[in-house]
């Protein structure tokens, strides 16, 4: 549990609860503030302990016991035994935590005998010690999911008796032969192009290249996104079938441009694809991005989007950048919007002064010392009235005046 929520929990009980006896009967009594009342420093005195026993035993959770008998009355608590039997999650996490005091007991054989009644905590218990645990296995064959992990972590090799149960589930299937088999499983190949994602992952993993008998599955799932991740990280290029089918829909619009580079479909063509620039057309993201991958230059027919006025001033300027390597006319209007975005352009675009802004520039202090430091590089004369008496005063002067160590202001007179 996060700190900041155990000193919230705690702040809480002290200042809603006089007593432990209110907390109690309070609709905020469960292990999350049992937790709190351990960790937060919080000391009970033996009889406001008992009174947590009457009331944790009166409320019936196996859970919140376990809690309590690990993180305040820090042994081992028989009067609550019978309850935590009641939970293989409880009995589970009971013997995790008093184990040694509990080993060769009679409630320790109990609780392996309830633990050993579900899946999952029996998978956790065996997976705890490192040991198959026989016993146990019978209750694991009963979920996929369980005796999937069984094999990869515990067994750590092939468990023929699981793989029937195995053969049921796609997902568990795909998982077995990656992290058990190591190779192509041919009798769950059928089950597994039943999910789009389980194609994926068997066709990068296991196949390591196309895995054409399951190319049909996959584009009839119609999941997009796994389709273009095939096409992407297996095919490693323009995927045809994928383009009939599906065509403008595998342009994936929104989200950041990190995003998209990292898994759009423009990042596979090598040439225009007219077909989806209608789509592409909408958004100032991919038309940067199309223009870099697919175009390799300028899109003209493009260009009116960038440059009109919204909220996508970044992708103009870096279409300017990186696409025009220059002045990027039609957009300066749209550019002069903004203080940021035309220091930048200034510095990174026309990498020099750019007249037309520095009005702009000079009604923000921060903004005009940057671009007298990064693009004028020196002196700025028309700015110097802003600096003068202003937190930027010092750090202007010695850019503009160097090493010289005499009344700055008024050299800098002489010389205007």
């Amino acid at each position: 549990m996060p700190v900041s929520l155990i000193k919230t929990l705690n702040s809480y009980y002290e200042s809603n609860y006089k007593t432990v006896k209110e907390c109690l009967n309070s609709r905020d009594f469960d292990g999350n503030l049992l937790y709190a009342l351990s960790v937060g420093g919080i000391n009970l005195k033996d009889k406001e302990v008992d009174l947590f026993k009457k009331a944790i035993l009166k409320k019936g959770d196996a859970l919140v016991a376990v809690d309590f008998s690990w993180c305040i009355f820090k042994e081992r608590w028989p009067e609550a035994e019978d309850l935590i039997l009641t939970s293989a999650k409880a009995s589970y996490f009971y013997l995790k935590h008093h184990h040694k005091i509990l080993r060769n007991t009679d409630f320790y054989n109990k609780a392996e005998s309830i633990i050993m009644t579900d899946p999952e905590w029996s998978f956790q218990y065996a997976r705890m010690y490192g040991l198959r645990w026989y016993a146990a296995e019978p209750a694991i064959l009963e979920s996929p999911k369980w005796a999937c992990r069984y094999a990869c972590e515990v067994i750590k090799g092939r468990w023929l008796e699981a793989e029937d149960i195995l053969m049921t589930d796609p997902k568990e299937a795909r998982d077995y032969a990656i992290g058990v088999l190591h190779r192509r499983w041919p009798e769950a190949e059928m089950l597994i192009m039943e999910d789009a994602f389980s194609i994926l992952c068997y066709a990068v993993c296991i196949i390591k290249g196309r895995w054409i008998e399951a190319e049909p599955s996959l584009l009839a799932s119609g999941s997009i996104k796994h389709i273009r991740e095939y096409a992407r990280d297996v095919i490693k290029g323009r995927w045809p079938e994928a383009e009939m089918r599906f065509g403008e829909d595998l342009i994936e619009s929104g989200g950041s441009l990190e995003s998209l580079y990292r898994g759009n479909y423009i990042s596979l063509l090598e040439s225009r694809w007219p077909a989806a620039e209608s789509v592409i057309l909408k958004s100032p993201e991919l038309i940067l991005y199309y223009s870099q991958e697919a175009i390799k230059g300028r899109w003209e027919e493009a260009e009116h989007v960038l440059a009109a006025p919204g909220d996508h001033i970044y992708y103009t300027m870096r279409y300017a950048e990186s696409v025009i390597g220059g002045r990027f006319y039609e957009a300066e209007p749209f550019i002069l919007t903004d203080i940021g975005s035309a220091y930048r352009y200034a510095e990174i675009v026309i990498k020099g002064r750019w007249p037309e802004a520095e009005a702009l520039i000079m009604t923000n202090l921060k903004w005009a010392f940057e671009y007298a430091k990064h693009v004028i590089k020196g002196r700025w004369v028309e700015a110097e009235p802003l600096f003068k008496g202003s937190k930027y005063e010092k750090r202007y002067l010695d850019l503009a005046t160097k090493h010289i160590k005499t009344d700055r202001w008024s050299l800098l007179e002489t010389q205007t």
